[in-house]
């Protein structure tokens, strides 16, 4: 008898001990307020606006600035060989000096002054180890030592210590090599760039 009290005693504490901790735990998880955030409530991150990706095609191959610019001037003075000379011409009916590269430059937009002495005040002294196709080459007259400039003409072409010009003569308008001219080596002056070539 004595064993069976015992016995109920332990099952009464038993029950009751996990009744009484059910009760306070569960009043515990009652008692919170269950927050439930959907995702369609989340803050979004700020918008980063999208650099726009242009793909431009690869641009054609071509001439441009100072190759365009001397290739179209020495071709035109080229296409000048063999007409007339004439004392103030500036027209291929006849040419002079300084009319002839007037005419020739004339053809690309630039406009020159007319006499060759002025000529030489304009644009860029080049030295002659660095001239440059469609640079104009300045000579004494018939006197070599007068140091007056008296003509002009434009260099066409330079290979190595060969430089090919190209002027209105009594010949008419020709090209010669300077290296085997010296009647023209003995007379050169000075040497100017009367426009910036684009690199």
């Amino acid at each position: 008898m004595r064993r069976f009290l015992t016995l109920s005693a332990v099952l009464m504490v038993l029950y009751w001990g996990r009744e009484f901790f059910r009760s306070f735990f569960s009043d515990k998880t009652d008692n919170k307020t269950e927050t439930t955030i959907s995702v369609e409530e989340l803050p979004l991150p700020p918008e980063v606006p999208l650099m726009p990706i242009v793909v431009e095609p690869a641009p054609e191959p071509k001439i441009t600035g100072k190759n365009a610019d001397t290739r179209r001037l020495t071709d035109f003075a080229r296409n000048l060989v063999g007409k007339p000379y004439s004392p103030g011409g500036m027209t291929p009916e006849g040419f002079d000096c300084s009319g002839f590269v007037g005419y020739v430059y004339n053809h690309i937009g630039l406009n020159l002054p007319r006499a060759s002495g002025a000529l030489a005040m304009f644009g860029r002294r080049i030295d002659r180890q660095d001239l440059k196709p469609g640079d104009l080459l300045y000579f004494t007259g018939t006197d070599p030592e007068s140091g007056q400039i008296g003509h002009v003409a434009m260099l066409l072409e330079k290979k190595g210590k060969n430089l090919f010009i190209i002027h209105a003569t009594n010949r008419g308008v020709v090209i010669d090599n300077l290296l085997r001219m010296k009647y023209y080596r003995e007379r050169y002056l000075t040497a100017s760039r009367p426009y910036e070539w684009e690199e």
